[in-house]
């Protein structure tokens, strides 16, 4: 997460940037990209402390994450903010 200032209107505003990479095996079937999943926490500290990282390592922190705990479920539409958008639809 970051902020800046537009220079045309003087807003602060936040922002972020979700990387992607193509889908792993779950993911294939709904969608060609993925975003990257970070699969622990060394992986998350060498990401953070980019100025060590190596290009090799950037890499391979990118790509498609295969991982047996994915599941899918509806959502709702996407009204508001917060973490209620990432909980299960209700079914009637």
């Amino acid at each position: 997460m970051d902020t800046w200032t537009n220079p045309e209107t003087g807003e602060v505003v936040r922002s972020c940037s979700i990387i992607t990479t193509s889908s792993n095996g779950f993911m294939e079937p709904i969608h060609n990209r993925m975003p990257v999943v970070l699969p622990d926490t060394e992986a998350e500290a060498l990401w953070i402390d980019s100025g060590t990282m190596q290009l090799e390592d950037a890499k391979h922190l990118v790509g498609p994450y295969e991982w047996e705990g994915m599941a899918e479920h509806v959502v709702p539409p996407l009204r508001g903010d917060g973490p209620h958008l990432i909980e299960p639809a209700t079914t009637s």
